[in-house]
């Protein structure tokens, strides 16, 4: 039997894209060919790679059988280590573009009396947030102003849950429609804080605590840097 006459009867025999059949093989014939072609696996790094073999019987210990299990553990957590990266960079990517996307229809607003109408409404529509509420520092009251005195305090975005309290005081009438919710100190680059952003979502994991912040504080910089100059007074 030649190479390719032997590649050509151990080819599957497909009855549907699902299920495929091997008509007349069975252990014998694998083994038969195998030993025919004792170079078939010179060429089949990716089928080595997935062979199992049977533990060594206990209590013999075999340094090389252990130093493969080993290396296909760590070859395993690289692949989904590297999987996780690309996945994130493709994330990062799309937030990228989104946020040029953003700021190139930022910009005829920035510094008019409608900066913060248009940055929310732009905010809803490019990133895909039910309720948008920025809320001046000086208009908060001391007593409502206490229930973010940690935010202020970190100057760092909060996501996830919050309490029912902050619900009320960020979203208003709109506080039932919230399942999670980022709130983000806008603060000036002479650290003066100007107020406070609640961005909020209907589905609980919407916002999550375990999120990062850096796209979230950016968005708090760029509205801080669009206000006019009288902002927080």
């Amino acid at each position: 039997m030649s190479k390719t006459d032997g590649a050509l009867a151990l080819a599957p025999k497909t009855d549907s894209p699902e299920q495929p059949t091997y008509p007349q093989l069975n252990a014998d014939a694998v083994v038969a060919y195998l030993k025919t072609h004792p170079e078939f696996f010179l060429d089949q790094d990716d089928l080595v790679a997935e062979i199992t073999l049977p533990d060594v019987p206990h209590p013999v210990a075999s340094l090389p059988h252990r130093q493969l299990a080993i290396w296909r553990q760590r070859q395993q957590k690289l692949e989904r280590r590297m999987a996780q990266l690309l996945k994130t960079a493709e994330e990062n990517a799309q937030h990228d573009a989104r946020m040029h996307e953003f700021v190139l229809s930022l910009l005829p607003s920035v510094g008019g009396d409608n900066t913060v109408e248009a940055f929310l409404k732009l905010l809803k529509d490019t990133f895909s947030v039910e309720v948008a509420r920025f809320h001046p520092w000086n208009t908060i009251s001391n007593e409502d102003k206490a229930a973010f005195a940690y935010l202020i305090e970190s100057s760092y975005p909060s996501c996830g849950r919050m309490t029912d309290e902050q619900r009320r005081i960020a979203f208003g009438k709109d506080e039932k429609l919230i399942g999670s919710a980022a709130l983000i100190p806008v603060i000036d680059t002479r650290g003066q804080n100007l107020g406070l952003l609640a961005l909020g979502r209907t589905a609980a994991d919407g916002f999550r605590p375990d999120q990062g912040s850096v796209f979230l504080k950016q968005l708090a910089e760029l509205l801080a840097a669009s206000l006019p100059p009288d902002a927080a007074s």
